[in-house]
């Protein structure tokens, strides 16, 4: 959306350049209004729907890290042809299962002959509230601070974690 990931890398890695896609074009503009603020314009490209095709050029065989929180498309994305041609990538994918049912096997599928995974659960919004306390939790109602934490979401949400097994020993 804003770009919290992308800009978030480029600040914490000044060497690493980024490519971010985003359909909203207002989620766009705050990315890039994110980026200038904290000075690594430079270094984000933001582009508009991510299409395997333009993936695989962004990463062209090499090495990269792949980030995806796209709310369901996980599918669309990391297709059957594209998956082959991201084997040098390691990939951390939300899936969103309560959107599409099976998100997550279908991907470990794929990915199966190129990838290893490692599955991670996010925490339940209260334990989220417990592990991680502020002023700001203490000041806010409970119904709140659980309907911020799981961000509107049906359920807890997980992630999928992808390593080459090329470079596994």
């Amino acid at each position: 959306a804003e770009g919290y990931y992308a800009v978030g890398l480029a600040v914490r890695m000044p060497n690493l350049k980024v490519e971010a896609f985003d359909i909203d074009l207002r989620a766009r503009e705050l990315c890039a209004e994110m980026a200038s603020l904290n000075g690594v314009a430079d270094r984000v490209s933001i582009h508009g729907a991510c299409v395997p095709e333009q993936l695989s050029a962004a990463v062209a065989g090499q090495r990269a890290l792949i980030i995806s929180d796209c709310e369901g498309a996980e599918l669309d994305i990391f297709n059957d042809t594209i998956v082959p041609q991201l084997a040098a990538c390691d990939l951390l994918i939300e899936a969103h299962d309560f959107i599409v049912r099976g998100i997550s096997e279908t991907l470990q599928e794929r990915f199966g002959k190129t990838h290893h995974c490692t599955l991670f659960q996010s925490m339940n919004p209260m334990e989220k509230i417990i592990r991680h306390p502020s002023a700001f939790i203490q000041e806010t109602a409970p119904e709140v601070l659980a309907w911020l934490y799981d961000e509107g979401r049906p359920e807890t949400m997980q992630w999928l974690f992808f390593t080459p097994r090329h470079n596994q020993a």
